[in-house]
């Protein structure tokens, strides 16, 4: 788990990319909780989510 002010798009996702590839694991998409909203990465397997949305989810 990461949580960074700024998103690297492929240092801070290789970890989630790396889980997303494995087919043992059979994860169709990978969550990437940041700080702010302006979290946008390219990969489209990869959902941004602030992690305060995540804590109104509760």
């Amino acid at each position: 788990m990461k949580y960074q002010r700024r998103i690297d798009p492929l240092a801070d996702t290789e970890g989630l990319r790396t889980f997303i590839e494995k087919k043992v694991d059979h994860a169709p998409f990978g969550l990437l909780i940041t700080q702010e909203d302006s979290g946008a990465v390219d990969d489209p397997r990869i959902v941004t989510l602030p992690l305060s949305t995540l804590m109104l989810l509760r």
